[in-house]
């Protein structure tokens, strides 16, 4: 952006922080929350001049961003595995209360009671069944210890880490709901609390390679086919429902825990939008 100041704040180390830790909370929106923060043209624009010839004048901006949210990515990752291994039922549905509460925001930025037409409305349709239709393959438990770098691996990686880039910069959809459906979450998840470099590097390339396709093509998108991008995030979204849903709880403690997750994700999203609302 034009105005955007070149000096070191930093606060904007606080605001990757924030970002961080939603990178691998399936439902929260990267993009959402820079919009809270009042960073997300900021955000796009300097990513965008990141892969151009002006690239110095982002770092005093991406530098701190980045350590803020490595920081808090790494703090997350431990508390995802370790309630991956004990509370796996109510972690999702806390990512169920996330993605479902992130429907009502998503309709409302899209302005789907006005925009949406019959033309919008069938690949919204489309891709929630294309979306649901994972749940056959069962990824969001295919993998939850990557133990080597196949070739099979290594692809599902990158297109991940590319997948997990573009929902990063599209408000309303979540980068980790990427990783989920590629079946790669709890596994990455594992990996970033492990320092395993190799899968970590290989993830790095697939977002990197995201962010070049994005970082223009999803302006783009947005200026010129503003209301069909949110009709395929939204189906993507609904779809993804039926992917997360792990079953129905057994038990006392385990009913009121998943409802009690449930709730905290649900009401989380809905502060959110909340506060995001008072800024504008």
């Amino acid at each position: 952006m034009k105005n955007q100041k070149k000096s070191f704040q930093p606060k904007t180390m606080l605001h990757g922080a924030f970002l961080g830790a939603t990178l691998l909370a399936p439902g929260l929106s990267v993009a959402t929350i820079a919009l809270v923060l009042g960073i997300y043209e900021k955000l796009l624009g300097s990513i965008g001049d990141f892969f151009s010839s002006k690239w110095k004048s982002t770092l005093a901006f991406l530098i701190p961003l980045g350590i803020g949210a490595l920081i808090a990515l790494i703090a997350s990752s431990r508390v995802l595995t370790w309630a991956i291994a004990y509370y796996p039922f109510q972690l999702a549905f806390l990512f169920l209360g996330f993605i479902i509460g992130a429907i009502p925001l998503l309709l409302k930025t899209s302005k789907a009671k006005e925009e949406f037409k019959v033309h919008h409305i069938i690949p919204l349709i489309v891709m929630a069944l294309l979306v649901a239709s994972l749940r056959f393959l069962n990824p969001a438990a295919s993998i939850y210890v990557i133990e080597q770098l196949d070739t099979g691996t290594i692809v599902r990686l990158l297109i991940a880490g590319a997948l997990a880039a573009i929902a990063m910069l599209l408000p309303g959809l979540s980068a980790a709901l990427m990783l989920l459906l590629m079946g790669v979450h709890a596994g990455l998840t594992a990996a970033i609390s492990d320092f395993n470099l190799p899968v970590i590097g290989v993830t790095m390339i697939g977002v990197l390679l995201g962010l070049v396709i994005s970082s223009k093509g999803i302006k783009y998108l947005l200026e010129n086919y503003t209301t069909l991008t949110y009709a395929v995030s939204i189906g993507m979204v609904i779809g993804s429902v039926v992917v997360v849903f792990p079953g129905i709880p057994v038990g006392v403690f385990e009913v009121l825990t998943c409802l009690g997750a449930f709730a905290v994700g649900l009401v989380g999203v809905i502060l959110i939008d909340k506060v995001g609302a008072r800024k504008e």
